[in-house]
């Protein structure tokens, strides 16, 4: 090896990309594969065979005087003739996590047949090389590596250069760029394939060029160096069955990872698995078909805007302020919809959602605090669910169905949503589809059959004004932003908009994902609007200001007089929640008013019910099983609630939805800052970053989160008596605002404060993406 004073320093966009693989993805990148070497088009085949076979594995490393390192062991080995020579070669490296070889060793071989004896001439030569000299390259082990990484990525930083070392053993930069996605003959079968070009530069001005293909799952299936007439293909049928391309070989068939079916190289066939293909078509303007193919996930996704927590929110809100508050609800679901786009947009670019993003550039520490903020949102989630579900089974029933024990039959909804998602993903989300037309019908029957001043309504939504408010409307006002967006949601839709084929090798095509996507989900929330518009035009047209007194008389004079009682015999105005309401229904229009009321609260408890169980399969940090995620969460709900059921009243059971509420908003910022710094981060959103007048509107949505936020705790403060309880919240109450702080910091980084960054966080300057499924050419 050549010796020298001074190893080329890494580059900044190299260094970064080092510093940002994970353990985690170096497991997806070990691998076994037999290559066969044949002959180019302008060769006669038969002048050119062999095999090249390499290996990657964990292994322990050990020098001397020095602990054992665990590290990846690659090995290669090839051998083919050619020109009446046969040649092999064996590569042997110990490489770290960080792609720091520890030792190579090489050895070329070449047997040469002797005329004049009849015998065949081995001529060798070996090089191997030690830390010490490889300090700071990047040599051929490790370059196998690293293709694979980029391979499993789908996308090459611009500007990815290495020092490495040539076959001469002198100084060289190794520049590595992707040629995107191309059709390529894989074994029988043409398929899509993710091309790297690898170049090694000399000092002489000299360079080779590798052209490698990789299938999505990861699998090197042909590289040749340009301007040679050898190249190696993969033959190996048993990778190439995993790869869903043995009915291919056998048959003939093509076909592609681009367009439906189940995603390459996954195990559990869940509904995520599936991939919905997109109609194509040249005209332009919006096309229906188009549009139904990429409806789905906003209506999945709009559920969260009609859990019981809504419910209440909506009914209390008419009973206090009439049709005062009505532009807030309004609003609020705008707000809503701007932050499930950003949800999206991240989603649809990058082929990531939320949560796998937050864990590629958030440290540990961050990261478990954030899943453990999420978990606290589902876990609530979960709760509002059983108490909706609880209740709707006790008014369904009469009664006979005690609230403890509507609370446990909500155990068995949690198994089938568990094994629901097995029979599709089209079949899932009509199902779901059910639930809110059952809601849309229930509650519209209760808005026809109470008629509320049209007049009014209209007024109520579009002109924003509440004269005579006082602290009772705002409260309730603030507390409609909190029931409305919920904080795991945003992670969950951007999950969900990943079960669409997109090519993300073309910038028109995210363009039209994006749009659609958007379309759905507008249509969704709208239809949500509506029905929370329903249930409060419903409470603020019958029941605004409404006595106690007067509501019991009228229950007594009523087909469901037994429920009079729960309703004292004074002049104070009503204050209701979901089991109140549909018994003031029950009242005034009806014991059918009550039922349908019911009907409604249980599909609404039952779709809130898949926010928690599949919102938790994409905020998990840990490696649990869903059945054991799931468990986990639904026994924090079901036990402090069926307490309250079992041993107080149903007050009680209403009064934590309410708090409920307030913890979802409490929440919201973990999920909204997130959003925002990665969709204004150009390195990973490139032309899809947000806009200025984005980045402001989406600033000041956070700011009045927050400030929210702020008003809850300083309206609840004045309510504790004693110090016991003012330092433990003291101290809550400074860490919320740190971690708060901390977001704050890092979204600053990602819209170019790049003075802020320190140590780790410096990645927040640097895009990546490692989804298989993700594809480049959005730059």
């Amino acid at each position: 090896m050549e010796s020298r004073q001074e190893t080329p320093a890494l580059m900044d966009t190299a260094a970064e990309f080092l510093s940002l693989i994970g353990l985690k993805e170096l497991e997806h990148c070990l691998f076994t594969e037999t290559l066969a070497v044949v002959a180019t088009g302008a060769l006669p085949s038969d002048e050119a065979k062999g095999q090249w076979l390499m290996a990657a594995q964990w292994a322990p490393y050990k020098r001397e005087g020095e602990p054992v390192q665990n590290c990846i062991l690659v090995q290669v080995r090839s051998r083919g003739w050619h020109d009446g020579v046969l040649g092999s070669s064996t590569l042997k490296a110990y490489v770290t996590p960080q792609l720091e070889t520890l030792e190579q060793e090489e050895q070329e071989c070449l047997e040469v047949k002797n005329v004049v004896v009849a015998v065949a001439e081995s001529q060798c030569q070996s090089f191997s090389y030690s830390q010490a000299e490889l300090r700071g390259l990047l040599l051929e082990g490790a370059s196998l590596l690293l293709l694979r990484v980029l391979a499993r990525r789908q996308t090459v930083p611009p500007g990815l250069v290495f020092p490495a070392i040539d076959n001469e053993g002198y100084l060289c930069t190794s520049s590595y760029s992707a040629l995107g996605i191309q059709q390529q003959a894989v074994g029988s079968a043409e398929t899509e394939v993710f091309v790297i070009e690898r170049a090694m530069h000399t000092s002489t001005g000299i360079s080779t060029v590798w052209h490698s293909s990789f299938l999505p799952n990861g699998h090197l299936v042909r590289m040749m160096q340009v301007g040679s007439l050898l190249m190696m293909l993969l033959q190996d049928e048993s990778i190439l069955s995993k790869s869903g391309l043995t009915g291919s070989l056998n048959q003939g068939q093509v076909q592609s990872y681009s367009t439906g079916g189940k995603r390459p190289g996954t195990k559990d066939q869940t509904y995520l698995d599936e991939l919905i293909t997109i109609p194509k078509g040249s005209r332009p303007g919006l096309s229906f078909r188009k549009l139904w193919a990429f409806t789905g996930p906003g209506f999945l996704m709009s559920i969260a805007y009609l859990d019981p927590g809504n419910v209440e929110s909506d009914l209390q809100c008419g009973t206090v302020a009439g049709f005062k508050l009505l532009w807030v609800l309004l609003w609020a679901t705008v707000l809503g919809l701007l932050c499930q786009r950003l949800a999206i947009r991240l989603g649809v670019v990058t082929g990531k959602d939320l949560s796998e993003i937050c864990y590629l550039y958030y440290p540990k520490v961050p990261r478990m605090l954030l899943w453990l903020m999420m978990e606290i949102a589902i876990i609530g989630s979960d709760m509002q669910e059983v108490i909706g579900t609880a209740i709707a089974f006790s008014l369904l029933s009469a009664g006979r169905i005690p609230l403890w024990g509507g609370v446990l039959i909500t155990i068995i909804d949690t198994l089938f949503f568990l094994f629901l998602d097995k029979y599709g993903l089209r079949k899932l989300e009509a199902f779901f589809g059910l639930l809110i037309t059952i809601m849309a019908l229930t509650f519209g029957y209760e808005y026809v059959v109470v008629r509320p001043g049209q007049a009014e309504v209209l007024k109520g939504i579009f002109l924003p004004y509440c004269p005579g408010c006082g602290r009772e409307e705002l409260l309730q006002a603030v507390g409609i932003v909190g029931a409305i967006i919920m904080p795991h949601n945003i992670f969950l839709h951007s999950s969900l908009v990943k079960t669409r084929a997109i090519d993300r090798s073309k910038k028109e095509a995210v363009q039209e994902a994006n749009m659609y996507f958007l379309i759905e989900s507008c249509l969704a929330l709208f239809v949500s609007f509506l029905i929370n518009l329903f249930i409060m035009a419903v409470f603020g047209e019958a029941f605004y200001r409404q006595r106690n007194e007067d509501v019991h008389n009228k229950c007594v004079n009523s087909s469901i007089g037994h429920y009079a009682s729960i309703f004292p015999t004074n002049n104070e105005t009503v204050s209701v929640d979901i089991y109140q309401g549909g018994v003031i229904l029950g009242c005034y229009f009806g014991a059918v008013a009550l039922y349908i009321w019911a009907v409604g609260i249980l599909a609404a408890g039952q779709s809130s019910t898949m926010t928690g169980t599949y919102a938790g399969q994409f905020v998990m940090e840990l490696r649990w099983s869903r059945f054991t995620r799931v468990l986990f969460t639904r026994s924090f709900a079901i036990l402090p609630t069926v307490f309250v059921a079992a041993f107080k009243d149903v007050s009680h059971l209403t009064g934590m939805n309410d708090l409920l509420n307030v913890l979802q908003s409490i929440l919201l910022p973990f999920a909204v800052l997130p959003v925002l710094t990665f969709t204004s981060l150009h390195p990973l959103m490139q032309d899809f970053t947000n806009s200025l007048p984005g980045k402001l509107l989406m600033a000041l949505i956070t700011g009045l989160v927050c400030a929210i936020n702020i008003y809850f705790v300083v309206d609840f403060l004045p309510t504790l008596q004693g110090l016991e309880y003012h330092i433990p919240l003291g101290l809550l109450l400074a860490a919320y605002v740190a971690f708060i702080a901390y977001l704050i910091w890092t979204c600053s980084i990602a819209h170019g404060a790049r003075f802020l960054a320190r140590g780790h966080h410096s990645r927040f300057n640097f895009g990546v993406t490692l989804d298989s499924s993700t594809l480049t050419g959005t730059r």
